[in-house]
């Protein structure tokens, strides 16, 4: 079961790779062609041979060829000329710009070479000559129509302002009509251009006008609105009357808070002084200015002076003082009330501070006016100061706010003046390129009339084809053909010619060549009868064959040494390879640089390892005798033969009856065939063919294989097919052996 799969799957690998091609790198497909080219260079020089003989003698049939030319003029000559051009004085205010005295050459001479131009040409040049089509004359126009600016030197500041034209045919009346025709056409062009962009540029301005009036009405109208909302004449000048109405205001501010603190300083002083407070003293005056209370102390005072006077002649007993005594208690009385009257009129009580019924001197009543002076004075301020804390609240608003305003109104009178400007300059500008159209003079002149150069029979004169052009093509095509039919042979031969073919079409490194040995060349001459030795020839093939198999070997040593490689296969693609002999060969030459080596051959479908020994007689028993029985695998040690140092387990007798598949007996041999590996050096596979199905299944268990190739014999593509099996189970290729 698990070997129909085992051929299921690989079958399904090589119907999957059939058409994938071989990898090659650029570089290595480079080499090839070139040793394609090496090969075949005969067939690609006959071929660009052929082809050059043939466009040369097609190029002598080529009719005469006629060239005509004028110039044209497209610019003043002098700075005087475009100074006085109505363009450059309607449209520069004071000196003109560089910009417009310098004209765009390169995208002027595309413009000459359009298909627009071209076909008004051709369609006009029809009308003469109408036995030309049109389509076709439109066609030659811009193949051997030439526009090209003049210049006298190498320099770039050597170019003129004078472009010349040039066309070419073989009929001279078409050329010179072809020239006459071009040179009307561009002057026209000139003329047309400069009205169109000019009517362009009125019909522009014309739709822009209207459009900005409306945009200056609408923004002026944002103007008044601002002004009579923020009452706005002059931002500037407002911010500047703010600020300065603003700093104005902290100064009174200041002023006052300095005077308030001068009369509050002056107030505690009184207040102290008088032992009464503002309003204390108010009542005070009040008492000592009332005429009521004045009379009544006044009386008192003289009671007073009277009990004083009779207090020394009568006792307080004696009625006249007793009389007083009832006077002054009566007057007592009514002052009392009296001054209880005019405190109550004042909300005060007074009763508290007995300096309110203290005698008022004339210093007191001064110090008592200057303190309700005071008071007053304090209240005015602070009055003062409220108003002006409250106008400061509302100027730094205002000053906050305004730069917000000005901007906006600014922003408004910025955009206003903009278009205003914008009008302006569209308004001038109209009537600017209304003068620039008014102009009838032609822009551009011909200097150089169109002509055919005549010689002195007056007959137009003609030039003999150049044939290098044709000759190079012809010779090009040839060298192309020539390639394609060799690589076409080489196609259709399918087989490797060189070394360098292995190399550099398969991507691996190839280590040699060796000679193909025939089975029944002996290689130990000593033990050989004389009727069996070798020929001259033979010998000398022997001989080349162990020293390149030598080489072989030592390139294969150093480019792995430090791999340390224990296990080979040796396979090729066919049976013509001479797979077996190679393998001898190259074990021998190991064993000769000192290395134990093993060679198994595996090659069940093809074994010829006993072919290449010394004594076939005793390679009899072998792999196969091993598969076939029951017989312990490690038995396999045992089938070793030894030929000069060479050990070798060969296929053994092989039953045509019953065909044995490898892969079925692989897992059964592992433990032998790793013993095998470390008992030697080297443990060399005679491997089946690459298109062999078992083969992946033993170059898996190998560190890598070579592979053999037969020169100018082995396919290409069955060699790129099975390396491409090879790739994709990821087995290393050590490299190649190619084989003659």
């Amino acid at each position: 079961m698990a070997h129909d799969e085992a051929e299921e799957f690989l079958a399904t690998e090589e119907a999957e790779i059939e058409a994938v091609s071989p990898p090659a790198t650029s570089k290595n497909l480079v080499r090839v062609y070139l040793n394609l080219v090496l090969r075949k260079w005969f067939i690609i020089v006959a071929f660009a041979g052929a082809g050059l003989v043939v466009t040369s003698y097609l190029s002598t049939q080529d009719p005469s060829t006629y060239v005509g030319r004028f110039e044209i003029l497209i610019e003043p000559v002098t700075s005087a000329e475009k100074l006085t051009d109505a363009s450059v004085l309607t449209r520069s205010n004071d000196l003109p710009s560089q910009e417009l005295l310098n004209l765009d050459y390169p995208t002027q001479l595309k413009i000459l070479k359009s298909t627009v131009l071209l076909s008004k040409i051709a369609a006009e040049v029809h009308n003469i000559l109408p036995q030309i089509p049109e389509a076709a004359m439109l066609q030659n126009l811009q193949k051997n129509l030439i526009v090209k600016r003049v210049q006298e030197g190498n320099s770039r500041f050597d170019y003129t302002k004078i472009l010349e034209v040039i066309y070419e045919g073989n009929d001279a009346v078409l050329v010179e009509t072809v020239l006459k025709v071009t040179a009307e056409q561009y002057l026209q062009y000139s003329l047309q251009e400069r009205e169109n962009s000019l009517q362009a540029g009125v019909s522009f301005i014309d739709e822009q006008i209207p459009i900005l009036e409306t945009q200056i009405r609408a923004l002026q109208g944002q103007q008044r609105t601002l002004q009579q909302r923020y009452n706005i004449i002059s931002p500037n000048q407002q911010a500047t009357n703010l600020n300065e109405a603003y700093q104005a205001n902290q100064l009174d501010i200041q002023k006052i808070d300095e005077e308030l603190e001068e009369l509050r300083s002056l107030k505690s002083n009184l207040e102290s002084t008088l032992g009464l407070s503002p309003s204390e003293a108010l009542v005070v005056l009040d008492l000592s200015q009332n005429p009521e209370r004045q009379n009544l102390l006044q009386q008192l005072q003289e009671v007073e002076t009277m009990i004083a006077a009779e207090s020394s002649r009568f006792t307080n007993e004696n009625p006249i003082m007793q009389d007083l005594f009832q006077k002054r208690n009566n007057l007592q009385t009514l002052l009392e009330t009296r001054t209880k009257e005019i405190l109550k009129s004042s909300s005060l009580k007074g009763d508290n501070n007995p300096n309110i019924f203290m005698f008022q001197n004339t210093s007191r009543i001064t110090m008592l006016d200057q303190l309700i002076v005071t008071q007053n004075e304090i209240a005015k301020r602070l009055t003062r100061r409220q108003v002006l804390v409250a106008n400061q609240e509302r100027l730094r608003i205002n000053l906050d706010q305004f730069p917000t305003i000005a901007a906006q109104y600014d922003e408004v009178a910025r955009q206003l003046d903009l278009k205003k400007g914008l009008l302006d300059t569209l308004a001038n500008q109209r009537e600017t390129l209304r003068v620039e159209a008014a102009q009838q003079d032609v822009p551009w002149k011909i200097i150089s009339a169109p002509a055919i150069p005549r010689g002195p029979d007056g007959l137009p004169i003609s030039f003999p084809p150049d044939p290098k052009k044709k000759m190079i093509a012809g010779m090009g095509s040839g060298l192309v053909l020539g390639l394609l039919l060799a690589i076409a042979w080489e196609r259709s031969r399918n087989i490797f010619y060189s070394n360098s073919d292995l190399k550099f079409g398969l991507g691996y490194s190839v280590w040699g060549e060796l000679p193909l040995l025939d089975s029944g060349i002996a290689h130990d001459k000593d033990a050989l009868e004389d009727e069996v030795l070798p020929t001259e020839a033979n010998e000398a093939i022997v001989a080349m064959g162990e020293d390149r198999g030598q080489q072989i070997y030592t390139n294969f040593y150093f480019q792995y040494q430090e791999q340390g490689i224990r296990s080979m296969a040796m396979t090729a693609i066919d049976n013509e390879s001479g797979q077996a002999s190679v393998t001898m060969q190259f074990a021998r030459a190991a064993v000769n640089a000192g290395q134990t080596v093993l060679v198994i051959d595996t090659n069940l479908q093809h074994p010829d390892i006993h072919h290449h020994g010394n004594n076939t007689d005793e390679l009899e028993q072998g792999l196969v005798n091993v598969l076939n029985s029951d017989t312990d695998p490690q038995q396999l040690l045992n089938l070793v033969h030894y030929e000069d140092g060479l050990a070798i387990i060969p296929v053994g007798t092989m039953n045509a009856g019953h065909p044995i598949r490898l892969q079925r007996w692989l897992s059964r041999l592992d433990p032998a065939l790793q013993t095998l590996t470390h008992k030697y050096d080297l443990v060399i596979y005679n491997a089946p063919l690459l298109t062999v199905p078992d083969t992946p299944f033993l170059l898996n268990r190998t560190d890598g294989v070579c592979l053999i190739v037969r020169l100018k014999y082995t396919s290409q593509s069955q060699t790129h097919q099975a390396l491409t099996t090879v790739e994709k189970f990821q087995i290393p290729v050590l490299g190649v052996i190619a084989t003659i």
